[in-house]
C-alpha cells in the first residue's frame, strides 16, 4: 500500500500532466500575417491578408466600418508598432507589429495596452483634437459638409506633422551642437596635453642649463681659489727674501 505522502504526491503528478494535456489542446495554432496587420475580435486575432485601397490606416478603419478611431504608436512595446482603438475607448480595432516574420498573441495586446501606453498622454490628445474640431469647426458656418471637416482635421494633423518635424531639426541641431562642443573640448585637451608637454620639456632644458651654469660657477671659484693661494705663496715669499 503507498503512504498518504506518496498517494499526495502520485496525486500532484497527474494534475501537472492534466493541465498540460489542457493547455496542449487548447493551444490554437498562430498563424502569422503577410502584411504585418491583424484584426482584433475580441481575443481572437485575424490576419489582415491583404491590405484595402492605399494600405493607409485610414484607409483600413474604413474597410472594417470605422469612420473615426484614434491611433497610438506604442513606442515601448518589443512587438507591436501601432494599435488602432474605437475612439475615446481601450476598445482595439487592428494591431500593426513591428515584425511580420514574429507571432502574435492576444495576451501581447492585452499587456501592451495595459502596461505599454501612456493613456494620460492619449486622453489629453484626443481633448486636444476634439477642442480644435468643436471650436473651430461649430464656430465657422461654412464648415458644415463632413468632407469639409475631414478635410480640416487633415490640415490640423499636417500642420502637427510639421511642428513635429520642427521640433526633430532642432534636437538634431541639439545633437550637432553637443557634438561640435565635444570636438572643440578633446582639440583644447590635445593643446592643453601639447602645452604642458612643452612646459615640462622647457622645465628640462632650464635645469640643464642651471645645472650646466652651476658647473660653470663652481670651476670659476675653483680657479679663483687656487690663484688666491698662489697670490698667498708669492706674498709669503716676498717677505721671506726682504728679511734676507
Amino acid at each position: 500500500m503507498r503512504s498518504l505522502e506518496g498517494d499526495e504526491n502520485f496525486d500532484k503528478q497527474w494534475m501537472v500532466i492534466i493541465k498540460l494535456a489542457i493547455m496542449f489542446f487548447k493551444k490554437e495554432k498562430l498563424i502569422l500575417s503577410p502584411t504585418g496587420f491583424y484584426i482584433v475580435n475580441g481575443k481572437t486575432l485575424i490576419p489582415l491578408n491583404e491590405l484595402p485601397k492605399t494600405g493607409s490606416y485610414n484607409d483600413i478603419a474604413e474597410s472594417l466600418g470605422f469612420e473615426t478611431y484614434h491611433s497610438v504608436f506604442t513606442w515601448d512595446s518589443k512587438k507591436i508598432n501601432h494599435i488602432a482603438f474605437k475612439r475615446r475607448t481601450k476598445e482595439p480595432i487592428f494591431v500593426e507589429v513591428r515584425d511580420k516574420t514574429l507571432p502574435l498573441t492576444d495576451q501581447d495586446v492585452v499587456i501592451t495596452i495595459q502596461n505599454e501606453i501612456d493613456w494620460k498622454f492619449e486622453w489629453g490628445q484626443l481633448d486636444f483634437e476634439d477642442k480644435l474640431l468643436n471650436d473651430d469647426i461649430n464656430n465657422d458656418p461654412n464648415m458644415k459638409s463632413y468632407e469639409e471637416q475631414i478635410k480640416f482635421l487633415e490640415d490640423a494633423f499636417s500642420k502637427h506633422n510639421e511642428m513635429i518635424g520642427t521640433i526633430c531639426k532642432e534636437i538634431t541641431r541639439i545633437f550637432d551642437w553637443q557634438d561640435t562642443i565635444a570636438k572643440t573640448v578633446n582639440e583644447l585637451n590635445d593643446k592643453f596635453s601639447k602645452s604642458t608637454e612643452m612646459q615640462l620639456e622647457i622645465g628640462d632644458n632650464t635645469r640643464q642649463a642651471l645645472s650646466q651654469i652651476n658647473e660653470i660657477l663652481k670651476e670659476y671659484k675653483d680657479g679663483i681659489n687656487k690663484v688666491h693661494k698662489r697670490v698667498q705663496t708669492l706674498e709669503f715669499l716676498t717677505e721671506q727674501l726682504k728679511q734676507k
